[in-house]
């Protein structure tokens, strides 16, 4: 069955010359994912898409997580699309717990956000 899960076109790890040549607003560009994808994308694999952003390190790199959510949010399709899903807090507190029970689990940025989001989720 081949791999059917979104990965983005580029990332540093993907290919490091091609990441190194373009400056961060030329990336975000690129890492944009169209709408016709995202609407085929299961909640699921959006929670995947979210932890596997390239910037999600910039959640971290504003003053407040709610800053940080924002920031996120105007970069990462994938974010934006997840917030608005009915079953994201359920597929969200589904992540979290699975990575309580892998050994090598999620990182704390990860985490950080995924929280971020719920809590944001639970605000509405």
């Amino acid at each position: 069955m081949p791999d059917e899960t979104f990965h983005y076109s580029l990332t540093p790890e993907s290919d490091p010359a091609a990441w190194a040549s373009h400056d961060p607003a030329e990336l975000v560009e690129l890492l944009r994912v169209p709408d016709e994808i995202l609407d085929a994308l299961t909640t699921a694999e959006l929670v995947d898409a979210v932890l596997d952003y390239p910037f999600l390190g910039n959640y971290l790199a504003q003053s407040t997580p709610e800053q940080g959510l924002d920031t996120l949010c105007s970069e990462s399709d994938a974010l934006a699309a997840l917030l608005v899903r009915e079953d994201a807090a359920a597929e969200i507190g589904l992540a979290l717990d699975e990575a309580d029970d892998m050994s090598d689990g999620l990182t704390t940025v990860q985490v950080q956000v995924l929280e971020g989001v719920l809590a944001s989720l639970g605000s509405r």
